[in-house]
């Protein structure tokens, strides 16, 4: 009866390191969003690789802006089809 609970510690510590955790950002052996990357950055003392980091934050902070402005374009478009819909729906049944 003693070895009992050790045969289940044995069976259970198996399946926890055969089931183990891998990060989707690194691939490290963490759970996502604790990498030591991700909350501390490595610094870059290349200027030039710097200045590259700027423009891709800059074309993505664009890139970013334009989706926002297409979806409210988009939602204006919407409500101008419902209330057209709407008009056409009133003029057929009067």
């Amino acid at each position: 009866m003693d070895k009992f609970p050790q045969h289940l510690y044995v069976v259970h510590s198996s399946q926890s390191q055969s089931q183990s955790i891998r990060c989707d950002f690194c691939g490290g052996d963490h759970p996502n969003g604790h990498c030591s990357y991700q909350n501390n950055p490595p610094e870059v003392e290349d200027p030039s690789m710097l200045e590259k980091m700027s423009k891709v934050e800059n074309a993505l902070t664009k890139l970013v802006i334009m989706e926002e402005n297409n979806m409210a374009t988009i939602r204006n478009i919407e409500i101008r089809m419902e209330k057209v819909a709407k008009q056409f729906e009133e003029i057929q049944s009067g």
